[in-house]
């Protein structure tokens, strides 16, 4: 029953993605990179903060279920979870910017950065390129999936959810990094919550 909740939450998730991705346009991002274009520098003085907002998300989403469906999730979880299902059933959705998407996880390989690597870089864009601020950030857990939807280009997916959602606020913010060079694949955000 565990397992089953934890890949409906998975699922659900991707649901809210594609479902507000599409309805508020044809593309997929809000920008869109090519690999090694936006690349970012993570310095002493952005791990340190980095760290502390950490330590805040941390101490604040405990016992949360989007803290706990993202722990027992593992990205090793996520590609076995998705080797069981029928694939089939998935769909497709094509947009103007990228094409064909068709959700896909997989393992990062010999060549990717970490994920630990893709989160500080994700925190990076989240707050001195989109603006948001530290406490709106303290208050999301990170989801992070590694993807393989777009072929020779695996993308560290990093969204940000609200683990105690307030009426009106953004669903989540979400980041793609190229996983072989860390540069920014995209952004967007989703819908506000009713």
């Amino acid at each position: 029953m565990k397992k089953n909740a934890q890949i409906l939450i998975l699922m659900l998730c991707l649901a809210i993605s594609v479902a507000s991705v599409t309805a508020h346009a044809e593309n997929y991002w809000d920008r869109m990179w090519q690999p090694g274009i936006h690349t970012v520098q993570i310095t002493e003085a952005d791990r340190n903060r980095f760290d502390a907002i950490w330590e805040k998300i941390d101490q604040g989403s405990a016992g949360t279920l989007t803290r706990k469906a993202q722990e027992t999730g593992s990205i090793k979880y996520q590609y076995e979870e998705y080797l069981a299902l029928d694939t089939s059933d998935l769909g497709s959705v094509r947009f103007d910017d990228i094409g064909e998407y068709r959700w896909s996880v997989g393992l990062p390989d010999e060549q990717s950065i970490s994920s630990d690597e893709a989160l500080r870089i994700a925190f990076k864009i989240y707050l001195d390129e989109l603006g948001i601020p530290e406490e709106e950030l303290e208050n999301r857990y990170p989801q992070i999936s590694y993807e393989t939807w777009m072929p020779g280009e695996p993308i560290w997916m990093i969204q940000m959810i609200p683990y105690r959602p307030q009426k009106g606020e953004v669903v989540s913010y979400q980041i793609g990094i190229y996983a072989h060079d860390g540069s920014i694949a995209g952004y967007r955000s989703s819908v506000a919550a009713g």
